[in-house]
């Protein structure tokens, strides 16, 4: 009979707080927490990643509370302890990641001074996290199957996603780096909410209102960021579905132009070829 592989990582099914601090451990660690309202104390241990998919989570880390909702994660490093708190109920993933690959050296201006909270939205790791807690929620018994495999293509595209951070801080021009940590947060905020929102127009007051930050500071972070403002950057954002839609044959050019809020179909077109090269017309032939 073929021998079956040890798990490297262990796998908890959290439904109860904990009343002390878990030792720390040289194994990956994927947690489902579906907790009601109340609080655990965290301790030091490796890398970790906290991702809510329903509800709300606050950490507590030296002078700082930190406030995670659904569809947000947050990255701690190794060196921090504190508390978790729910006000109400939550569900969601706690990743302890000993190794994670792809990390850089300079990865501390990033996590260094304190965690940072991220979006999930469009990027693979959130992608990863979402399906990986709406699978154990709906199944908790398959995580000891799923948990190497959860924690292993986590802690590379954590990697990853810490390297493009670290870019993307680089073209903030902001000189102290808690501020431009700050900063980045809102602008990723703000950047999940033009994806979820892809189906309709976005004012950059409303944006600036969900990622509480000012019009004008969060359009410049925002340009600086991605290369784009905010409005542009959605536009071509629901630009590219409205490619999708054509290729299928969901939509046709002139639904489109009025779904985006053209004056006329000649300005949907013209904006159409500078994002596509090729106008509306052609995909649908």
């Amino acid at each position: 009979m073929a021998h079956r592989p040890q798990p490297m990582t262990d796998y908890v099914d959290l439904r109860a707080h904990r009343d002390r601090v878990v030792p720390a451990s040289s194994r990956a660690r994927v947690i489902l927490s579906r907790l009601p309202r109340g609080a655990s104390p965290l301790g030091h241990g490796p890398l970790s990643l906290k991702f809510v998919l329903d509800g709300e989570e606050r950490y507590t880390i030296g002078a700082r509370t930190y406030r995670i909702t659904s569809g947000q994660m947050l990255i701690v490093d190794s060196s921090r302890a504190g508390e978790a708190s729910l006000l109400t109920g939550a569900t969601g993933l706690c990743l302890y990641l000993p190794q994670v690959a792809n990390l850089p050296e300079d990865a501390a201006e990033l996590i260094g001074d304190g965690p940072v909270t991220l979006a999930a939205a469009n990027n693979p790791l959130g992608a990863l996290l979402t399906a990986a807690a709406r699978r154990l929620a709906r199944d908790p018994d398959a995580g000891p199957a799923l948990a190497d495999r959860i924690a292993y293509r986590a802690a590379e595209r954590l990697g990853q996603l810490i390297a493009e951070g670290e870019a993307r801080l680089g073209r903030l021009d902001v000189m102290r780096t808690g501020t431009r940590r700050e900063l980045l947060r809102r602008v990723e905020i703000a950047r999940a909410w033009l994806h979820a929102h892809a189906d309709r127009a976005v004012t950059l007051g409303e944006l600036a209102q969900a990622a509480g930050a000012s019009p004008f500071h969060l359009a410049r972070a925002f340009a600086a960021v991605h290369g784009d403002a905010p409005i542009a950057y959605h536009r071509n954002l629901r630009l590219d579905a409205v490619a999708t839609e054509l290729r299928r044959g969901i939509t046709n050019a002139a639904a489109a132009a009025l779904g985006l809020g053209f004056a006329d179909q000649s300005g949907f077109t013209r904006a159409f070829k500078r994002r596509h090269g090729v106008t509306p017309g052609s995909l649908t032939r």
